[in-house]
């Protein structure tokens, strides 16, 4: 399985952005690519101490799940049969990830379950957040999987997040670098660009087995 999780501050078409699996589509959405920071002009605080942080990480982990909006699943091979978000305070952003946001709340990605409702084998689909009011969307793509008819198939928080590079050292001083899933105190496990009652997620594009494909209709998502 390959993930390619997407967010850029340029608005460009989904088409251009994803030459792979939405060559046929184009909704002018708004990315902003993983590695950059996802709030202009924030700024790094005072990292709070190691129990301050594991009391935090654990009021989320205990907090009940918020739904998230489902827009264009009506007739979507891949149906989205549940979204659901963590949400927390922007003072608790802040102390998590040293991030200064002006929102008071901010959510985390999301955990999205899907159930494939056609006849036919599904290998790859795009998944978006999407904000209409400021036309940015963080988005996932999914692919070389291999979900069979009536299959369910969850996309899990970490996966928005990709992967990033942590220096390791042993006794002897020398160090090396592994790749490490981002936990819940980096910013790619939260969405900054929009409150949560502004989101929704949706399904752009899902590819089979057979070369057949199935993209959202055009002017369906704002």
């Amino acid at each position: 399985m390959t993930n390619r999780s997407i967010m850029n501050g340029k608005t460009v078409s989904i088409a251009s952005c994803t030459l792979l699996i939405l060559s046929a589509v184009a909704l002018g959405l708004t990315i902003r690519g993983n590695n950059s920071p996802t709030q202009e002009g924030s700024r790094r605080l005072q990292e709070p101490s190691r129990a301050e942080l594991n009391d935090v990480v654990r009021q989320i982990e205990e907090s009940p799940d918020q739904a998230l909006a489902v827009l264009g699943n009506t007739d979507c091979p891949l149906r989205i049969s549940d979204a659901k978000v963590k949400e927390i305070s922007g003072a608790a952003f802040t102390r998590l990830t040293g991030r200064v946001t002006d929102r008071e709340t901010v959510v985390s990605v999301p955990e999205v379950t899907l159930v494939n409702t056609s006849a036919q084998t599904i290998t790859t689909f795009f998944l978006a957040i999407r904000n209409p009011k400021s036309q940015t969307t963080r988005g996932i793509i999914q692919s070389r999987i291999a979900i069979k008819p009536g299959e369910s198939y969850t996309v899990k928080r970490e996966n928005f997040a990709g992967s990033e590079k942590v220096t390791l050292s042993n006794q002897k001083g020398q160090t090396s670098q592994r790749e490490v899933a981002p936990g819940l105190l980096s910013e790619k496990r939260w969405i900054q660009f929009a409150a949560p009652s502004d989101l929704f997620v949706t399904i752009a594009k899902v590819e089979f087995e057979n070369g057949d494909s199935w993209v959202i209709k055009e002017g369906e998502v704002k």
